[in-house]
């Protein structure tokens, strides 16, 4: 890594987050900060795909972010400029918070149609939704 990074290469860590494996905030923010010091930095947190024979790994959106604030509360600086997101078919989708009304608050990190890129949108959130619907 240091040859590569000698060269001016950058190393961006995804990873998922995943029920019962890094569901943990502490654990989550000794993972980042070990990476951050071999010079890797947390980019992004992946919710995770409903994947057939997989859906048991899958953690509900309120949960996830309840972690991901957690996780942003402990850590410090550039530790902290993950994105918590999810691959969704209509483009790649940060999962923001829940507003006061429930409504689960995102907006498009990337996505085919660029006007759409950078908003701010909401969806109605169900308890215990894991996946957003189609958009």
């Amino acid at each position: 890594m240091r040859a590569f990074r000698s060269l001016g290469a950058q190393f961006l860590n995804q990873a998922v987050l995943l029920k019962d494996v890094n569901d943990d905030p502490e654990a989550l923010a000794a993972t980042f900060e070990r990476l951050s010091q071999l010079g890797v930095q947390p980019y992004y947190l992946f919710q995770a795909r409903p994947v057939k024979g997989a859906q048991h790994f899958q953690i509900p959106l309120r949960r996830g972010l309840e972690i991901v604030h957690a996780l942003q509360r402990r850590l410090a600086g550039i530790h902290k400029t993950f994105r918590y997101v999810m691959s969704h078919r209509s483009g790649k989708i940060e999962i923001l918070d829940l507003d006061a009304d429930g409504r689960l608050l995102a907006r498009y990190h990337q996505c085919r149609d660029a006007q759409k890129i950078g908003r701010v949108f909401s969806v109605e959130y169900r308890e215990g939704d894991c996946w957003l619907g189609d958009l």
